[in-house]
């Protein structure tokens, strides 16, 4: 539906007579520190005293692998999403709160962004490059969500989603370049001190419509893979190799 979560009056009348809540709504990418913090935790927050106003029994949040991440000191969307969590945990309303790791489809924003490095002659890699990742197909979130909603797991579990493979970014920017190219790819690896800080900086200034934030670095440094769970252990996941195509395909 359409509404602004800080906005309750733009979203009030649909809570009326419902039982479950079901909030994917974010600010993601490039936002603003600002802006992170007023729509993810805010508007998670009003989103919450809204449910618990109008007696809706049952929430399920979909957060993001990032709050796993050792250190997000300079991931504002990994931060308001980690306060967000501790809102809804809180919040007396039975819950589920669900970690999607990098999710790929069609469109896919970090593909788009993943693409562009790999098509570089020259791909770079931030730091070694070692960090790995489970990225997995939307369409398999959304199976995962549906599993949720309709066996009714709200009993205030966390449920990290993930793909049916794991590698590192290194590897996941060769196989993509591959893909394109049809040739295995050469790196050049770039220390994030480099970038971690005058990112940062530019942040924090104001300076908007950076190819990537000091925050999304963090994909290069810190593991986002899931545990295992059985909400989708019997499903049949997409692969990778499919990801990149239907990626390559949008």
């Amino acid at each position: 539906m359409q509404g602004d979560l800080c906005k309750p009056d733009t979203y009030h009348h649909a809570l009326t007579n419902i039982d479950t809540v079901l909030h994917l709504a974010a600010a993601t990418g490039g936002a603003t520190r600002h802006e992170h913090f007023r729509v993810n935790a805010r508007g998670t927050d009003t989103l919450v005293q809204s449910c618990i106003k109008q007696g809706v029994a049952r929430i399920c949040f979909v957060s993001t692998i990032a709050v796993t991440f050792r250190d997000i000191r300079r991931y504002p969307y990994a931060q308001s999403k980690q306060q967000a969590e501790e809102t809804v945990r809180s919040s007396g309303l039975d819950h589920v709160i669900v970690r999607p790791t990098m999710i790929l489809g069609n469109g896919a924003p970090v593909f788009a962004g993943l693409r562009r490095l790999a098509a570089l002659p020259l791909v770079p890699v931030f730091g070694r490059g070692h960090a790995r990742v489970q990225p997995i197909h939307v369409h398999d979130v959304v199976t995962g969500l549906t599993t949720i909603l309709r066996e009714s797991l709200f009993n205030g579990q966390t449920v990290e989603l993930g793909g049916p493979e794991t590698l590192t970014i290194k590897q996941l920017l060769g196989r993509i370049h591959e893909a394109i190219r049809g040739r295995p790819a050469h790196f050049a690896h770039i220390p994030y001190s480099l970038l971690t800080t005058p990112l940062w900086w530019l942040e924090r200034i104001g300076v908007n419509r950076l190819p990537l934030t000091a925050g999304q670095l963090s994909s290069f440094r810190f593991d986002g893979t899931a545990s295992p769970q059985e909400i989708v252990r019997d499903q049949s996941l997409l692969s990778i190799a499919s990801m990149i195509e239907a990626g390559l395909a949008s």
